[in-house]
């Protein structure tokens, strides 16, 4: 179950890494790579799925390390890629 904190991305991304990646992610949302929960490959899905699940398109030439390592960090990619906040109703 999802820490109460988490925002709605951030709780739609933790489904996405259950549902589709097969991937549990930690109550603290943070170690997704560092802690080797996702390798080269997965984070290649994950990007794919991250643009079909928020309807955005990820400019993988302005990738961060910090955005992949954590909840919060790819929050902020999926943000960045849209250019606008994700609806809450989303």
């Amino acid at each position: 179950m999802p820490p109460e904190h988490d925002s709605l991305i951030q709780r739609r991304l933790r489904d996405l890494f259950a549902k589709r990646l097969g991937v549990e992610v930690p109550a603290d949302g943070e170690g997704l790579v560092s802690g080797a929960l996702i390798d080269s490959l997965a984070l290649v899905e994950l990007l794919f799925q991250i643009e079909e699940e928020f309807d955005v398109t990820v400019d993988v030439e302005r990738l961060e390390t910090e955005d992949l390592e954590s909840l919060s960090g790819l929050e902020r990619l999926i943000q960045r890629s849209a250019g606008r906040e994700i609806a809450a109703s989303s």
